[in-house]
């Protein structure tokens, strides 16, 4: 019984996280063995009442944090992103990997296999259009994906460029005008980014300009 109002102590004070809920609810549980085992003698008391109903809250408590984490995943988790890859020149690749988050909006990121200050260009077009000129850049970060090391694609100070617009299809091309080399991805995405007065933010990175 003790234990079980326990239970209802520790559930409901502090920030405690998710795993920390399994506490309170085996504690809960426990609580309640105990006063079945009771057989009745606690029954009618002020304390039996508050050990029956410890566990229940705080199974319920539990279970609302299962479902509102749920809930939250399938709210911001990031839908699969796309790579796409082409070849070009003396056998040298260029990369365009873009996705959609129903938090932070269509994303996308380019690499590719060309001296440090190439010029190149990304473009969305869809409900809302935008054209970023940038350079390639290399850069020290080490990854296990042999195509993240190579120079990345960056628009001002920005190498993950984030567009905003209404929901529709969207498609993004990054193109190396000088090497004549194109690729080009196309989604599904929108929807986030709108203020009150009905204007769409602009893209993260400056430098990228609407276009038709």
């Amino acid at each position: 019984m003790v234990a079980g109002l326990v239970a209802i102590y520790v559930t409901f004070t502090g920030g405690f996280g998710l795993e920390l809920s399994f506490v309170p609810l085996a504690l809960g549980i426990w609580a309640l063995v105990r006063i079945r085992r009771s057989h009745g003698h606690l029954v009618g008391s002020w304390l039996a009442v508050a050990g029956m109903l410890s566990p229940v809250i705080a199974a319920g408590y539990f279970v609302l944090q299962l479902a509102v984490l749920y809930a939250l995943s399938l709210f911001l988790s990031p839908h699969p992103d796309t790579i796409s890859h082409v070849q070009f020149g003396h056998n040298q690749s260029l990369y365009l990997d873009a996705g959609y988050g129903d938090s932070v909006g269509i994303h996308a990121t380019g690499y590719a296999d060309v001296p440090d200050g190439t010029e190149g260009q990304l473009q969305l077009t869809g409900p809302v259009s935008w054209t970023c000129p940038g350079k390639f850049v290399s850069h020290g970060v080490i990854s296990p994906d042999a195509y993240m090391n190579l120079p990345w694609f960056k628009v001002g100070d920005t190498e993950t460029v984030q567009f905003y617009g209404p929901r529709g299809r969207y498609t993004l091309t990054l193109t190396i005008p000088s090497l004549h080399a194109t690729v080009s991805i196309t989604l599904s995405g929108g929807g986030l980014g709108q203020d009150a007065q009905g204007n769409w933010t602009p893209p993260t990175a400056a430098g990228c300009i609407p276009s038709a």
